[in-house]
C-alpha cells in the first residue's frame, strides 16, 4: 500500500470512528486533526516505499491505440496493463530462452495517461540535434562491423547495467524490480534503487557542484523545493552512462 493509499485510509477509518461515537454516545466528538504528509521539519515528506512499475510509456507513440490521445478511461488503463503482463506469458520467440513469464514482472499502476511525460503536451522528448544524430549514426555505423547487435564482441558492447555496474539515475518505464525507498533529512534526500542497489543522493544545502573533473555513474545532484515539488538538478554523468543516446560524444 502507497503511502497516499495508507493517509486515505487512516482518514476514512478516523472518520469512522467518530461517527460510531456520536451515534453510540449521543454526544458531540472533537474533529480528528487532518493527517498531514509534513515532516517533522516542515518538508513535504516523500519518505516510504515506492514502485513506479507501469505499463504507460515514457513517450506518447506515433501509432497504435495510444497514439494521439492524451487520456484514456479507467477500463481502458487496465485493459493495457493486464494485456501487457499476459504477454509475458506467452511462447518465447525463436532463438529466446523465454527467461521472464508474467511471474517476474512487477504488478503495476492503471494509469489513464497515455505518457509519463505531461510537458511538452504532445508526450515526446524533444527530438535529438542534427550532430546528435549524426553521432548516433557513427555509432550504429561502427558496431555494425563488429558483428550482430546480440552477439557482443566486446564487455564494451555491453551497457553498465547488463554489467552489473549501475542502472542509471532512473528506472522510468521498467517492469522489473521497480522499487525504491526514500528516505529524507533536513539537508538531504536519498533515492535508494533495488536494482544494483544504488542511491542517488540529493543535497539540499545549497553547495556547489563538483568539478567538472570528477564524474559519477549517477551524476552530481543537488536539490532545492519549490513549494511541494522537488527540483534536482544533475550534472557529471560518467562519460559511459547513456540515456536515450545522451552522453558524452567521445565515447
Amino acid at each position: 500500500m502507497s503511502r497516499r493509499h495508507a493517509s486515505i485510509l487512516l482518514g476514512l477509518l478516523s472518520a469512522l470512528s467518530s461517527a460510531t461515537q456520536v451515534i453510540g454516545q449521543g454526544r458531540p466528538v472533537a474533529p480528528t486533526p487532518p493527517i498531514t504528509l509534513e515532516t517533522d521539519w516542515g518538508d513535504p515528506d516523500l519518505q516510504g516505499q515506492w514502485n513506479s512499475q507501469t505499463s504507460t510509456p515514457l513517450e506518447r507513440p506515433l501509432g497504435g491505440v495510444l497514439a494521439g490521445r492524451a487520456t484514456l478511461t479507467a477500463s481502458e488503463a487496465e485493459t493495457l496493463e493486464t494485456a501487457n503482463r499476459a504477454r509475458f506469458d506467452l511462447p518465447p520467440r525463436e532463438g529466446s530462452v523465454g527467461n521472464y513469464n508474467a511471474f517476474w514482472r512487477d504488478i503495476g499502476q492503471a494509469l489513464t495517461r497515455t505518457s509519463l511525460i505531461i510537458d511538452p503536451p504532445n508526450g515526446r522528448i524533444p527530438a535529438l540535434s542534427a550532430a546528435g544524430l549524426v553521432r548516433l549514426d557513427r555509432e550504429r555505423d561502427a558496431r555494425s562491423l563488429r558483428g550482430p547487435a546480440n552477439s557482443p564482441d566486446t564487455y564494451k558492447d555491453l551497457s553498465p547495467w547488463t554489467r552489473c555496474i549501475s542502472r542509471g539515475w532512473n528506472g522510468i518505464g521498467s517492469w522489473y524490480s521497480s522499487n525504491y525507498q526514500i528516505f529524507q533529512t533536513p539537508e538531504f534526500v536519498v533515492i535508494f534503487q533495488e536494482l544494483i542497489h544504488e542511491a542517488r543522493i540529493v543535497p539540499l544545502d545549497g553547495r556547489p557542484h563538483l568539478p567538472g573533473i570528477i564524474p559519477q555513474w549517477m551524476g552530481d545532484s543537488r536539490g532545492h523545493w519549490e513549494g511541494a515539488t522537488l527540483v534536482v538538478e544533475t550534472t557529471n554523468f560518467d562519460p559511459k552512462a547513456n540515456y536515450q543516446g545522451s552522453r558524452d560524444p567521445c565515447t
